[in-house]
């Protein structure tokens, strides 16, 4: 069953060298079929994760005491099918939305690259392992927003490589610090268990919690995601908003649950400054949206403030802020793909990129603007959509978490605060898309093509499904949060 972690490597990145090695207009089809079936095949590997059981693979010894080695537990088969999910729909939706492109070959060659990586750092099994497919994951996405080559792409792609260098480096300086304990590299559930609340401890965790934070739009280190993303092709927006940033997340879970150990921060000054941060992050982030004229760059903002509302989660250090953390990771990922596709479609069926120029754009894309309503609606909270759940168990976490009033009522204060900032950034959109004089805004109808229609389609309806319907997730994440933390 090992061959399934290899093939999870191995597809994406051959099949992208390939895609790159291809040039001109008549092998871009054989490039879009390469491309579909690499996402097709990883996906369903994906699935089969969840049938294999936990499984290690020994890749290479860097050093004696430095292992390259992967492995698979329940939290890695829930990143990794999330990740090929996500790749897969998005792959479908740039086929149109790149049609006329001259550089399509390029694009898919570091689109799978970039999933080699993000493969590559769900299943990482220690601590050099994932940061060395971190660091990797940053060159190849760099491609991806620089891919138009116009003088705002270029400043946001160097914007983005500047800011992830920095932070992985701030990270790595943590790394550092704990290495100096000769201590075990393996992640552990619960921790490697030889981790204490001393000084040298709290100051690597918090240089590794900044670090890494960076990537997922943690104040201060949040500068570059409202500027990288909104200059890349849609397709690229899309997966750096949707899942990019939650690579981010991803490696604060594993340092916090599966090498420290939650215990030895839970009521130290970096638990409560990392939840300072946070909290700053999901208002400061929600208020600047709100404020946004540019379309995409709105969508940005918000995700600067959704990704919080997850580190918030994580920052409580208790099963419900846990379980409502990974909740909000999958369900912002569906979310946030969707409203940057339906806005992308949006874009390249009709060039108007502000605010301002959507009214009436729901008669003339009915379709795209509807997908892009459920998902705010979803986004803002409101129920059976699937983000309210998420919402419900991180207010349920702060409120039952046993600390001081302010954050038990002042974390849940500012979640609602920056939920009607959502609906006063996103409603306000679909309200001058639908509801206007359909005879002074009279668009001529100008809907996407089938391959961005059903991306979207797919997406809203898991949105909804996941809304009504979310108990075996629930459970199976309530198991992740028992094995990790107990009964924290």
């Amino acid at each position: 069953m090992n061959n399934i972690l290899i093939m999870l490597l191995v597809i994406p990145l051959v099949m992208g060298l390939v895609s790159m090695l291809l040039r001109g207009r008549e092998k871009t089809k054989l490039c879009k079929v390469l491309t579909l079936i690499s996402c097709i095949l990883t996906f369903a590997f994906s699935v089969m994760t969840f049938f294999a059981g936990d499984l290690t693979l020994h890749i290479w010894q860097i050093t004696e005491n430095i292992p390259f080695d992967l492995a698979l537990d329940d939290l890695s088969r829930i990143f990794v099918l999330l990740f090929n999910f996500i790749w897969l729909i998005v792959c479908i939706y740039s086929f149109e939305y790149l049609e006329e492109d001259k550089k399509q070959e390029r694009f898919f060659g570091y689109y799978l690259l970039s999933l080699f990586t993000l493969n590559g750092i769900a299943m990482s099994s220690n601590i050099m392992t994932f940061y060395v497919f971190f660091e990797s994951m940053t060159l190849v996405a760099f491609p991806l927003i620089i891919h138009n080559e116009t003088d705002e792409a270029r400043e946001g792609a160097f914007k983005y490589l500047f800011y992830s260098v920095a932070g992985a480096f701030i990270a790595l300086g943590g790394i550092f610090l704990l290495v100096l304990k000769d201590v075990p590299m393996e992640f552990k559930a619960g921790g490697v268990g030889v981790f204490g609340s001393d000084t040298m401890t709290l100051v690597a965790t918090m240089l590794i919690l900044v670090g890494f934070g960076t990537k997922a739009g943690l104040f201060p280190m949040h500068a570059w995601l409202p500027i990288a993303h909104p200059v890349a092709p849609a397709p690229a927006s899309a997966v750096m908003s949707g899942i990019i940033t939650k690579t981010g997340v991803l490696a604060i879970i594993r340092i916090i649950f599966y090498y420290i150990g939650a215990d030895n921060l839970k009521g130290t000054w970096v638990q409560y400054s990392f939840m300072v941060l946070t909290l700053i992050t999901v208002f400061m982030g929600s208020m600047l949206a709100y404020k946004e004229k540019i379309f995409k760059k709105r969508l940005a903002y918000s995700t600067v403030s959704q990704v919080s509302y997850v580190l918030f989660g994580l920052s409580l250090l208790n099963p419900l802020g846990f379980t409502g953390a990974i909740l909000h990771v999958l369900f912002h990922s569906l979310i946030k793909n969707t409203l940057f596709m339906s806005a992308g479609a949006v874009i390249h069926k009709t060039e108007k990129t502000e605010v301002q120029d959507l009214k009436g754009m729901g008669y003339a894309m009915p379709v795209t603007m509807w997908c892009f309503t459920i998902a705010g609606i979803a986004l803002v909270g409101i129920p059976p959509l699937n983000a309210f759940l998420s919402k419900w168990f991180l207010m349920q976490g702060a409120l039952s978490s046993g600390m001081s009033d302010a954050i038990r009522y002042g974390g849940p204060a500012v979640l609602l605060v920056s939920a009607l900032l959502t609906a006063g950034y996103l409603v306000t959109i679909s309200l001058r898309a639908f509801f206007v004089p359909e005879e002074e805004y009279r668009l001529p109808k100008n809907e996407a093509g089938f391959e961005m229609k059903f991306a979207q389609i797919v997406l809203t309806v898991l949105i909804v499904a996941l809304g009504v319907y979310c108990t075996p997730l629930v459970n199976y994440i309530n198991n992740i949060a028992t094995t990790i933390m107990g009964g924290m």
